[in-house]
This record gives C-alpha cells, structure tokens and sequence, in this order.
C-alpha cells in the first residue's frame, strides 16, 4: 500500500508518546519515541524508546558519583518546575542509596538569570580555609547536581565562579549535551559530568 506507514519516529514529548504509542500498537505499527516517560516501558513490543529515563539517568550519575568518583557530599540547584522537583527526589533518593549524603538544595525559577539567593542558600555551611590560603574554603559539598536546561546552565555557570564556587564536580543531565554549550560557557563547565 502506498500509504502505508511501516514505523513511526517521535514523539519527544512523553505525554503524547504515551498517546501515541496505544495507537500505534492497535495498528500493529513500530513507534521509535525520544520521550524520556518511563510509562512506555509496558507499552508492549510495539514501542520503543531511543532515550534514558530521568530514572535512569539519576541512578546513574548518583552510583558513578558515589561509586566510581568517590564523592561523598553533594548539593543539588534545580529549576523549580514540575521536571526539575521531579528529578531533584529521584536524585536525594538515588544518592543516598549508594551511599551519597544531600547537603544542600535550592531552586530556582526556570527563566532566571540572578542565580545569586539560591547559591548563597547553597552555600550556608560554607567553612572558610586558612587565611593564608593554603588551604581552601569547604563549600560543605564536594558536587552539584544541576538539572536544569541549556539556558540555565549557560547563566549559572559565571555566576558559581563569581561566588568562588569552584573545585567541585558540577553533574548534570542530557540536557546540558551541546557543543555549543562549552563554546559559550567556557572553562567554567570545565570537568562537568
């Protein structure tokens, strides 16, 4: 038949993956979807999903960090919205878990560009290092979990520099995955995961 769709790519969105994923199962058509929605997982053998969940993504960032990094003490800054609350409990839980201790966290708005109140909340059990400087400031966490966007990372990032928040492990999600997110932020990122 000429019209005859043999598979169906997309959608991104879970919500309408979800969707769509019942329709094209009752037509016996493939569905290659990039949502990350773990509720495809029991779509049936008719849909397939070419992404991580946040769930997965979450377990397994906080099992490298705990794990393979060594990293003990973490902070978490995430954009206060339904995707970042979300992703926020997945990663307390998941870092506790293996073993991981949540220090700190903050939200901020998904459109801001001040960041500067939420890495002040971020930074209350700061202990300033020895004058001399030889040794440094302990921030009270030795990584910070950032699920936020492109955009918000594109803001933050100078803004923890100007707040002397560095000698940390900035970790993020996919959504930070772009070329042109180092080309625009710089060094700043620099060692991120």
């Amino acid at each position: 038949e000429p019209n005859h769709a043999i598979a169906v790519l997309g959608p991104m969105v879970g919500k309408v993956a979800e969707v769509i994923s019942q329709r094209t199962a009752a037509l016996g058509v493939p569905l290659l979807t990039l949502a990350r929605t773990a509720t495809l997982a029991g779509a049936g053998q008719w849909s397939f999903r070419a992404s991580l969940t946040d769930a997965d993504i979450s377990h397994n960032l906080a099992k490298v960090a705990v794990e393979d990094m060594g990293i003990r003490r973490f902070a978490v800054l995430y954009p206060n919205e339904p995707y970042g609350m979300e992703i926020r409990d997945r990663f307390v839980q998941d870092v506790r878990e293996a073993g991981g201790e949540i220090r700190a966290v903050a939200g901020f708005s998904p459109n801001a560009s001040d960041f500067s109140a939420p890495i002040k909340t971020l930074l209350a059990r700061r202990k300033p290092g020895a004058p001399d400087g030889s040794t440094p400031d302990d921030l009270g966490f030795d990584a910070l979990f950032v699920p936020g966007s492109e955009a918000n990372v594109k803001q933050l990032a100078p803004q923890l520099v100007f707040q002397d928040v560095v000698g940390i492990q900035l970790l993020g999600t996919n959504s930070w995955n772009s070329p042109k997110l180092v080309a625009d932020v710089g060094t700043s990122i620099q060692g991120a995961f």
